[in-house]
């Protein structure tokens, strides 16, 4: 018989709020001071004089995302972009000791419509130091590359459920459900929109090619591990290792991981979020008549509204994640 086991394998620090989006904020805070930065530092073996210099970022970015509350769609980006950027750095610095050339690291070019604006990825700046201080040398592959709005809406789990109502086909994120059993293999079940079992069962191997080495179908979009994993600590290893845990704490093991469509331009997760930020800054800052659908009531209007939303939310714990570790506010 097979027994199954009941956890979700996340693990980090769960605090319960009322307010989560508030407490996530209020971390931000927390983590900022130039004590805490001191600390992240000398763990990181980097000078400890830069925590003033990354807390300065980071108080930045807090009094850019209490200035964007009251805006709407048409400045919003704008300062949310900033307000992520400032994040971002102030974590490169006390991480890294400094967050690459003094240059966003991304190049706008205006599209036929929003979704189909780009940002090229430069080869110095802030955004490739972000790739590739989570990537080590694959962050070479993203260098140069150019991605869209609509490519970096794809490669966000927290939007999944809108891909359609802006005609993304291709998605780039997958939902997983982890099946682990005390005596049976382990097997991860995906669900990939506009994907069906034939299609995945074909290509598998080319849609998670970083899967292929660890996994072999295992039917009805399943692919179970070559390794069977047989006890919760080196599931949870595996999970935190190869997929991307789901920002609400849950019961049920819900993770993701990331689509290989041909041609796609895949990013760190964090990096998505700052890249759709980006390009809609610039479309604020220089082109705002360009939003003007988005700020109909129309279905990309709502898409769009619905990843600033996940933006202020996701980014300061992916952010949290990269300085300490998981942390989930529920």
């Amino acid at each position: 018989m097979s027994i199954p086991f009941f956890q979700s394998f996340q693990t980090g620090h769960t605090f319960r709020k009322g307010d989560p989006h508030a407490a996530a904020w209020k971390f931000i805070k927390r983590i900022g001071t130039i004590d805490n930065l001191r600390r992240i530092s000398e763990a990181s073996n980097t000078s400890t004089e830069i925590a003033e210099v990354a807390s300065l970022r980071i108080r930045q970015a807090i009094e850019l995302h209490e200035a964007a509350a009251n805006t709407s769609t048409l400045t919003r980006p704008l300062l949310l972009y900033y307000c992520a950027l400032n994040l971002v750095r102030g974590a490169l610095i006390a991480r890294h000791g400094e967050a690459g050339a003094a240059t966003h690291g991304m190049r706008y070019k205006a599209g036929q419509d929003l979704l189909a604006c780009t940002a090229e990825i430069s080869k110095a700046g802030t955004f490739p130091k972000l790739v590739e201080s989570m990537w080590g040398g694959h962050a070479e592959s993203a260098k140069q590359q150019t991605i869209s709005l609509k490519d970096a809406l794809s490669q966000i789990p927290e939007l999944r459920h809108e891909f359609h109502l802006v005609g993304i086909t291709k998605c780039g994120v997958a939902e997983v459900h982890i099946e682990a059993f005390i005596n049976a293999p382990t097997e991860l079940k995906y669900f990939i929109p506009g994907v069906d079992a034939k299609d995945f069962e074909m290509n598998w191997q080319s849609l998670l090619p970083w899967m292929a080495d660890k996994c072999q179908h295992s039917g009805d979009m399943k692919l179970a591990l070559i390794t069977p994993l047989h006890n919760p600590e080196a599931l949870q290893q595996f999970c935190n290792t190869h997929l991307w845990r789901d920002l609400q704490p849950r019961q049920s093991p819900v993770w993701f991981d990331q689509v290989a469509h041909p041609s796609a331009v895949l990013l760190p997760r964090v990096a998505s979020y700052l890249a759709g930020l980006f390009i809609l800054s610039n479309v604020s800052r220089y082109e705002p008549e360009i939003l003007m659908p988005a700020v109909e009531p129309t279905n990309l209007a709502f898409v769009i509204e619905s990843f600033l939303d996940c933006a202020e939310r996701s980014i300061p714990l992916l952010v949290i994640e990269l300085l300490e570790g998981p942390v989930y506010f529920e």
